[in-house]
């Protein structure tokens, strides 16, 4: 059924899983521990009610439909796993070390590129919260 679906279509799901798992992520500060499929699926439901176009271009029996549930709960996981296989950067590990050394913090671990953009806009943000304390 998905492949089935316009291309705009399809990049438009991608794109929504995309968007909602790391500003899940962002909000649990890349804490895996605080993970909750549950409150994730409401996350990106809401996401593609209020602010996805190919989400009102469905027919309401698609989207009624058990089998087309499975394959975008297949395609759910499959993209959250490309997010969390996509390795960080040199450059945003050289980064991060930079960052972290300027703030006289210790180790920070990253596992994937989307978690080290968060990393270096959260270092950003203790080095601009440390310039306002100063």
């Amino acid at each position: 059924m998905l492949k089935n679906l316009p291309r705009s279509v399809k990049i438009g799901i991608t794109r929504s899983i995309t968007r909602t798992f790391e500003a899940y992520m962002r909000d649990i500060e890349w804490n895996e521990q605080r993970f909750d499929p549950r409150v994730f699926m409401q996350r990106w439901r809401d996401y593609i009610e209020h602010y996805s176009s190919w989400f009102h271009s469905l027919d309401d029996r698609l989207k009624a439909n058990p089998a087309f549930h499975e394959e975008l709960a297949d395609k759910i996981n499959s993209v959250i796993d490309k997010v969390l296989s996509e390795a960080p950067t040199e450059e945003q590990l050289a980064k991060i070390e930079n960052l972290a050394k300027q703030h006289g913090v210790e180790d920070i671990p990253v596992s994937c590129k989307a978690e080290a953009d968060y990393q270096i806009e959260r270092l950003k943000r203790l080095g601009n919260m440390n310039k306002i304390e100063e």
